[in-house]
């Protein structure tokens, strides 16, 4: 089967030394892909009762014309990953793991679901903000920061359970 557009240009945004460097240094992986689907996982500090990594399911269709959108997913029953194993802390972390504000999608300037919602972030965040020029790492970048900020406490049940 040919690929389309969008799957050529992330399979070379993948293979790009950016996206390589994080592989390298233990920053992320590609579990799987099902194309537009991409599951990435993401390495995360060291916290009680909680994972060393998250896996992240993107959609990437229309990729990078349109912003990818990316939600914790739990690789083992194939779904979203269940809010109470979600990454949570303070600040920032809590604003980006929001699932009570929408299950299905980050709350970040660089997801498709957020971006939609939010039309005034391209004027106030226009670093962070998906346009087509940016690759699948700056969305990971983000993603990473969060997970190993000093913010970041770990899983919500973890949390729940200290």
């Amino acid at each position: 089967m040919e690929m389309g557009p969008d799957h050529q240009v992330f399979e070379q945004h993948s293979a790009s030394g950016a996206f390589q460097d994080g592989v390298s240094r233990g920053w992320w992986r590609v579990v799987r892909m099902d194309w537009p689907q991409v599951w990435i996982a993401v390495s995360a500090v060291e916290r009680p009762q909680s994972p060393s990594e998250y896996v992240f399911c993107f959609e990437c269709s229309n990729y990078p014309q349109d912003a990818p959108t990316a939600v914790p997913w739990n690789v083992d029953s194939n779904c979203v990953l269940d809010r109470n194993l979600w990454p949570a802390g303070q600040g920032y972390v809590n604003t980006v793991f929001r699932p009570e504000w929408n299950p299905n999608a980050l709350y970040l300037p660089t997801d498709r679901v957020a971006l939609q919602c939010h039309e005034n972030w391209k004027t106030e965040y226009p670093k962070a903000v998906w346009n087509p020029r940016k690759e699948i790492t700056h969305y990971l970048g983000l993603i990473y920061d969060c997970l190993y900020s000093p913010d970041y406490r770990g899983t919500r049940r973890a949390l729940s359970r200290n």
